[in-house]
């Protein structure tokens, strides 16, 4: 079965977060903005200032298989021949 989530969770062997992404187009540039806008280093210090333990983090998004731009954007997921 082929990864159809966006994940993003509290890595002990990197001491970090780590964000894995579905085959498709511009997935990676999903996974970047995730980085650059929501889990940042600043979201963990104030996440942890709250009280929470940032190393249980899981955070996952499922593919959309009935969104308008499935087919395009996740041609392996969909069995289309990329372009």
């Amino acid at each position: 079965m082929e990864e159809n989530k966006l994940r993003a969770r509290w890595s002990k062997s990197e001491n970090d977060i780590l964000i894995t992404y579905p085959l498709g187009r511009q997935t990676k540039c999903d996974s970047n903005y995730l980085f650059s806008n929501t889990f940042t280093d600043e979201f963990v210090k104030e996440i942890e200032s709250r009280g929470y333990d940032i190393k249980t983090l899981k955070f996952e998004i499922t593919v959309d298989e009935k969104g308008k731009r499935y087919q395009e954007k996740f041609p392996t997921l969909a069995g289309v021949e990329p372009i």
